[in-house]
C-alpha cells in the first residue's frame, strides 16, 4: 500500500501542509526541529512524492527518461544519441541513466526519473521485471526498447534478429565453413538467450550444431576476448559468430594476440553493426540492427502514449540485415 503525505504527517505529529513545506524548500519556513521530525518520518515510512499528482498540477515537463544497460557499449551509445537527437527536435530534454544491467540500480533510476516528473520513460530493461512494474505503478508512460521481459504488457520496439542470424550462417556455409563457434551473451538475459537460441537453430538446421561450440560471455570487449579464447582452446574452427560488436572486437584482439589472421584463418561475424564494426581492422561483417529506425519508432510510440494517455500495448518488430565486409571469407586449406 502506498505511503501518503498524510501518513508522514501523522508520524511526525504535524499537518500535511507542513510536510509539503518541508519537501518543497522555499515555499514556507519551517522550524529546524520540525523539519528533522518530518524528514525522519519520510525515511522511516519510505515515502515518495506522487509524481503523477505533481504532473497533473504543474503540467508536462517536456522531459523524457532513457535507461540503458551501458554507455560504453557502442550499440547503446549510438541508440542513445539517436533518441536524444529526435527528442531535441521535438522540444524534449532527454535524461539518460546507465543501469550497468543491475536490477537495484535500474529500480532507483525509475524512481528518480518519476520524481523528476518525466513525461515518459524509455527502458532497455535488465533481467528483472521489478523496475518495469515500478515504472508502470508511477503512471508514467513506458516504452521498452531492444528487449522486453517475458509476459510484460507494455509497448515495445525490437528487431527480428533471427532472420539476420540465419543469413549470417548461410553466408558462412556458402563459403565452406563447417566448424563455427558461437559467442552468446550472458545467461538469463532475454535478448542474449534469444540470440543464442537463434544461432543454435540456424546451425542445427545446417547440421552443424555441437554443444561444445557455444560459450556465453558478457557483452563487453573482455567478454569477447575471453570467450573466443575458450572456444579456440576447444579445438579448430574456421568461423566465429558473436552476439554483439563489442564482443567481436574483443575476439579480434584475442586473434591478434594468438597471431591468428582474420579472415584467412578465422572468419568473424558480429551482431549490431555499429560504427565500430565498420572501423575495426578488418572491417566486420555484421548483422545490422537499424538503430535510427529503432529510435524513430520509439519516439513515435512515446509521443502517442504522451498524447493519448493509456493505450493498448503495441509491439514493433523491425528487420535486420547482413552487411558483408572484410572479416569473412572462404575456408582455406
Amino acid at each position: 500500500m502506498r505511503v501518503t503525505r498524510a501518513d508522514v504527517a501523522r508520524r511526525a505529529g504535524v499537518s500535511p501542509a507542513v510536510v509539503s513545506y518541508v519537501l518543497n524548500p522555499g515555499s514556507r519556513p519551517v522550524a529546524a526541529a520540525t523539519r528533522e521530525r518530518v524528514l525522519a518520518a519520510v525515511t522511516e515510512l519510505g515515502y515518495r512524492p506522487d509524481a503523477v499528482a505533481q504532473s497533473l498540477r504543474s503540467g508536462p515537463t517536456r522531459s523524457l527518461g532513457l535507461l540503458v544497460p551501458s554507455l560504453v557499449n557502442p550499440f547503446f551509445a549510438e541508440l542513445s544519441r539517436s533518441i536524444e537527437s529526435l527528442a531535441f527536435e521535438r522540444g524534449y530534454v532527454l535524461l539518460v541513466g546507465s543501469t550497468e544491467a543491475a536490477a537495484d540500480r535500474e529500480l532507483r533510476y525509475v524512481h528518480s526519473f518519476a520524481d523528476r516528473r518525466v513525461d515518459a520513460l524509455i527502458m532497455v530493461t535488465s533481467t528483472s521485471a521489478d523496475a518495469l512494474k515500478a515504472a508502470g505503478d508511477t503512471g508514467v508512460p513506458v516504452v521498452t526498447l531492444d528487449r522486453t521481459p517475458n509476459g510484460s504488457a507494455v509497448s515495445s520496439v525490437i528487431t527480428d534478429g533471427s532472420a539476420g542470424i540465419r543469413a549470417a550462417i548461410d553466408h558462412l556455409t556458402e563459403h565452406g565453413h563447417r566448424r563455427i563457434g558461437v559467442l552468446g551473451g550472458p545467461d538469463g538475459l532475454t535478448v542474449a538467450d534469444e540470440r543464442t537460441a537463434a544461432w543454435r537453430t540456424a546451425l542445427s538446421d545446417a547440421g552443424l550444431w555441437e554443444d561444445d561450440v557455444c560459450v556465453r560471455a558478457a557483452f563487453s570487449r573482455r567478454g569477447g576476448a575471453d570467450g573466443a579464447s575458450v572456444l579456440l582452446e576447444r579445438g579448430p574452427m574456421t568461423a566465429l559468430v558473436t552476439s554483439s560488436d563489442v564482443q567481436a572486437i574483443g575476439a579480434l584482439d584475442e586473434c591478434i594476440r594468438r597471431g591468428l589472421r582474420v579472415p584467412q584463418e578465422l572468419s568473424i561475424v558480429s551482431f549490431d553493426d555499429t560504427e565500430a564494426a565498420s572501423y575495426a581492422q578488418p572491417r566486420l561483417t555484421a548483422v545490422q540492427q537499424p538503430i535510427e529506425q529503432m529510435a524513430e519508432a520509439t519516439m513515435e510510440l512515446v509521443l502517442q502514449r504522451i498524447g493519448a494517455g493509456e493505450t493498448a500495448a503495441s509491439r514493433h518488430v523491425l528487420p535486420t540485415t547482413l552487411v558483408v565486409r572484410d572479416s569473412t571469407g572462404p575456408v582455406r586449406a
